[in-house]
């Protein structure tokens, strides 16, 4: 499928330069105090801007493909905790994530064909995970024991079973972490899409990469073939990783300079996952990519139009 013929586009904001903006500044600027109070209570600065950054997308989002006023936009919350827009109530839908160096939004554009939906199927869900081992973990084997919970034993058994012989142990590590993710990114982008709250066990889904070109999406043992599909591609690192050494410490929190990997779930009449380079995206106006600075003057520039 053509990244054109998606009903769907992202927007994504690199946070690794996150000292180009004040947080308070802007927010007391650009956000209704409802919401800039809700950027501000977090504690850590990165969490901060991580959260001012999924505001200004939405608006900017409504603003500049939607036609919205700037001040006009209200977002509410499902009792799951889904953001959705309750003013005004154009044909839209979007799903936020973060996580590492990214904040990213998929939105259904003003010019997007109706969803072939059914039911509750109408939403679209994102996720983004750095492919990073977390700090608290001691290796990636034990990671992998920690995350089983999520896992059917089919895909725990995919996980662990790189092969050795055709791999470095660092390479191996690097493969069981990037199917790891695979499976956590997926799994979340399909439960956001369907408004699920973080109660829903993971287990009951399973993604079958070992054989997707004929079954990938299993639900309570059950092949769904007709309800949802994937588009998956990888996010480099954040811009101020290349910055070189006369940057200041990283955000405690912040993204570790490792690549991530984006994944949207969207209704479709017919499952077919939809691998797609960084590149292919960006040319396809699938993607676009902001940095914190250009997002803020966007922002500003939308507001007071």
């Amino acid at each position: 499928m053509a990244a054109k013929s998606l009903p769907f586009r992202v927007w994504a904001a690199d946070v690794s330069e996150y000292g180009a903006v004040s947080v308070k500044d802007v927010v007391e600027e650009l956000l209704p105090e409802n919401e800039w109070q809700m950027v501000l209570r977090f504690v850590r600065p990165i969490d901060q801007i991580r959260a001012l950054a999924g505001k200004l997308l939405t608006r900017l989002v409504l603003s500049k493909e939607h036609g919205c006023q700037w001040d006009d936009v209200r977002i509410a919350t499902t009792p799951e905790r889904r953001p959705f827009l309750a003013h005004p109530s154009p044909n839209f839908d979007f799903n936020l994530t973060h996580d590492g160096d990214w904040v990213a939004i998929a939105f259904t554009p003003a010019t997007a064909a109706p969803f072939p939906s059914s039911g509750q199927n109408t939403q679209l869900g994102i996720d983004v995970m750095e492919i990073a081992l977390p700090h608290y973990e001691s290796s990636v084997l034990d990671f992998v024991k920690t995350m089983e919970m999520t896992m059917t034993n089919a895909e725990t058994s995919w996980v662990r079973n790189v092969a050795l012989s055709e791999s470095s142990p660092s390479d191996t590590d690097r493969e069981r972490l990037r199917r790891l993710f695979a499976l956590w990114t997926h799994k979340e982008a399909y439960t956001k899409a369907l408004g699920l709250g973080m109660g829903f066990d993971f287990r009951n889904v399973e993604l079958r990469f070992w054989d997707v070109d004929r079954n990938l999406l299993h639900v309570n043992g059950q092949l769904k073939d007709d309800a949802y599909s994937f588009m998956s591609l990888d996010l480099p690192c954040g811009g101020r990783h290349n910055l070189g050494e006369n940057t200041s410490g990283p955000l405690k929190g912040a993204g570790t300079g490792q690549g991530s990997q984006l994944v949207v779930a969207y209704p479709t009449a017919q499952q077919r996952p939809v691998p797609m380079t960084y590149k292919e995206a960006k040319e396809s106006s699938l993607l676009h990519i902001w940095n914190m600075h250009d997002l803020v003057e966007a922002s500003k520039h939308a507001k007071n139009r």
